[in-house]
């Protein structure tokens, strides 16, 4: 695989860099105006064919909607052409944030199955789709996928959007603290801890009240000998430590509780990274306190 750096002309700030294979054609592509009035229209940006155009891949790249979702937008234009999502996934690369999906799409006479990733960046939503016909995509699929998963982009900003509508509920426990919960989360609230599952991605959140100890942290490491930890000392915050613990990653926070000598330990678990923790601090962020019920 050879890596293909794209700075568009005059548009540079939507640089970006794909790996493709010695044999495919990187395919120049004239500029043009946008059209960003259709809801449907995406600038492309690069493209690239096999030995033959048998299979293609593609880059395309809009601003994004004033609202909405990543998830929904991708349903919407997926709707809009008539393409059949047949398996999709979140994406994670560095800052990048998105979905790559498997689909399908047809005109009656041709079949055409794709390996697709959206991506909203900064502002700019990029659409990559790497596709071939169905009767020779088993025998590309690994290549289409390969080249889709390269994609980078020069300078990420971060996202702008949230990848998911998001519904949030308050969740208040009887130790003195209180959480804004996603849908798809479970809760359960004892006198010994407080602990958060979300069944369908393998993450569960246990939150339990300790005194403070300035050690803490430190003999924590010792639980797994064998695991890399890293720690994170941030200025007037507490230490976070992550470790990867076979079969799945372990991560631990501590946040000051009420009294300023004691501490709430939230104990993370999760069979993915990055976006198992993402989503475990994506809510720890949310803790404030409240007054605790005394047994």
């Amino acid at each position: 695989m050879e890596t293909i750096s794209v700075v568009p002309a005059g548009r540079e700030y939507l640089a970006f860099s794909y790996e493709k294979p010695a044999d495919w054609r990187a395919v120049d592509l004239p500029a043009e105006e946008p059209n960003y009035d259709d809801p449907k229209y995406f600038e492309p940006i690069a493209a690239a064919a096999s030995e033959y155009g048998v299979a293609v891949f593609s880059v395309g790249a809009r601003m994004r909607y004033p609202d909405g979702t990543l998830r929904e937008w991708l349903e919407f234009l997926c709707r809009e052409d008539n393409i059949e999502i047949e398996e999709i996934t979140e994406f994670c690369a560095g800052a990048m944030r998105g979905f790559r999906f498997d689909a399908r799409q047809s005109d009656g006479t041709t079949t055409m199955i794709m390996r697709n990733l959206y991506v909203e960046d900064g502002g700019v939503l990029y659409a990559v789709c790497a596709m071939a016909a169905e009767q020779i995509y088993s025998a590309m699929a690994d290549v289409l996928a390969a080249m889709t998963e390269s994609f980078r982009i020069a300078k990420p900003d971060g996202p702008t959007v949230d990848l998911y509508p998001v519904s949030l509920a308050s969740f208040a426990s009887t130790l003195g603290f209180a959480l804004s919960v996603p849908a798809g989360w479970n809760t359960e609230d004892a006198q010994e801890a407080a602990v958060l599952t979300n069944p369908e991605k393998g993450i569960t959140i246990r939150i339990e009240h300790q005194e403070a100890s300035a050690g803490m942290l430190k003999t924590r490491q010792s639980e797994f000998p064998d695991s890399e930890c890293i720690f994170i000392e941030v200025a007037g915050q507490p230490a976070i430590g992550i470790a990867n613990v076979a079969p799945g990653f372990y991560l631990f926070s501590v946040h000051p509780a009420h009294d300023g000598a004691s501490v709430f330990v939230a104990k993370t678990t999760t069979v993915s990274f990055p976006d198992g923790l993402s989503a475990a601090n994506q809510i720890l962020s949310t803790l404030t306190l409240t007054a605790p019920v005394l047994a």
